[in-house]
């Protein structure tokens, strides 16, 4: 179900204590498509509400083929599920507590407080590194602004300059020891091959790119190069956000017509096309508190999860911005589109 709300002004909203400017959005209606049962047999989940901090899971993401992993903060194990059926569970994955999961061709991400681990997608483990103060000061990389390739990671600092930390390991202390300053990340893409910077080139504003497409997690980043080239505000069907207001602003995935989707403040998503032009502004109709970030199918849908004592809830907003792409997928992968479940 769709709402539409028009203003003739602008209008100020307070999300999580940042201001959303805007004069149109859309309000989305939240469908149910799974349960999932508390307990501890397999595909099954133990919560302990008797804590109001990581007592259930914590973190959803979606491969390329629409198989679901939930990241269970309580047992640190990672689920699978594939068209709401369990595939299996992985233990011991996990050094950080998960607050955002991404899934490459190769690799899991999992983005936590001031950590990140990086294990291999057969579930080897094959790095961590923790953004702590002992070692940054003032300048601790926000988990938004890191860049992660095969090899190296790329760590964005407040005051604009790039570090970066190649040849990862397990030991978290070594690969802080590895830590190259900005001249010396810098001088990597001169020496591309020797580096395995394939493809990986950098522009006189710092910014990184793979194959020409710009690399970032940062909302004021990704902004201010779309800015660049997408002069005519009339080209994008919602305003968007500008960076000034987006510290809630987090990166939250890609489809496969290359959708770009931010989450503003646990309230609203931005989806940006492939040329940077906004398509989508809406805002969720929030009946519960979910407890994680939102998860981008590659269909285009966006997937949210929620519990309490009676179970585990997997809600979905359908993708009607890009219905092109969401059928394309659907007819390539030959996965069936979910049923809403009453409730």
């Amino acid at each position: 179900m769709k709402y539409k709300f028009s203003l003739y002004i602008v209008v100020i909203f307070m999300l999580s204590n940042i201001t959303l400017y805007s004069n149109e959005y859309n309000v989305y209606q939240q469908e149910l498509v799974q349960i999932y049962k508390v307990g501890n047999s397999k595909g099954e989940f133990i919560l302990d509400l008797s804590t109001p901090y990581d007592n259930g899971p914590s973190a959803i993401s979606f491969d390329a083929n629409g198989k679901l992993y939930i990241v269970d903060i309580v047992k640190y194990r990672l689920v699978v599920f594939y068209n709401n059926k369990f595939v299996n569970e992985y233990y011991n994955l996990f050094s950080c507590k998960s607050r955002q999961l991404e899934i490459r061709e190769d690799y899991l991400i999992s983005y936590g407080d001031q950590c990140i681990s990086i294990d291999n997608i057969d579930f080897r483990k094959k790095a961590i590194v923790y953004l702590n103060e002992s070692i940054y000061k003032d300048e601790i990389p926000n988990i938004t602004n890191i860049i992660f390739t095969d090899d190296i990671i790329f760590l964005y600092l407040k005051n604009g300059s790039i570090l970066s930390i190649s040849n990862l390991g397990l030991d978290w202390e070594e690969n802080n020891k590895k830590i190259l300053g900005h001249n010396e990340t810098e001088a990597l893409f001169e020496f591309g091959e020797k580096y395995n910077l394939f493809g990986l080139t950098i522009d006189d504003k710092k910014r990184i790119f793979l194959n020409g497409e710009l690399l970032t997690r940062n909302y004021e980043a990704f902004y201010k190069y779309w800015e660049e080239i997408n002069i005519d505000m009339k080209d994008h069907k919602f305003i968007p956000l500008k960076p000034e207001y987006s510290d809630n602003a987090i990166f939250i995935g890609k489809d496969v017509n290359n959708n770009f989707y931010w989450d503003i403040g646990l309230s609203h998503i931005y989806v940006f096309n492939k040329n940077g032009l906004v398509l989508e502004l809406f805002k969720y109709n929030k009946k519960r508190e979910y407890k994680t970030l939102p998860a981008i199918h590659p269909s285009g849908d966006v997937y949210f999860l929620d519990y309490d004592e009676n179970g585990v809830y997997l809600y979905r907003v359908k993708n009607v911005w890009d219905p092109e792409g969401r059928e394309r997928w659907h007819k390539e992968s030959g996965v069936k589109d979910l049923e809403p479940i009453d409730n």
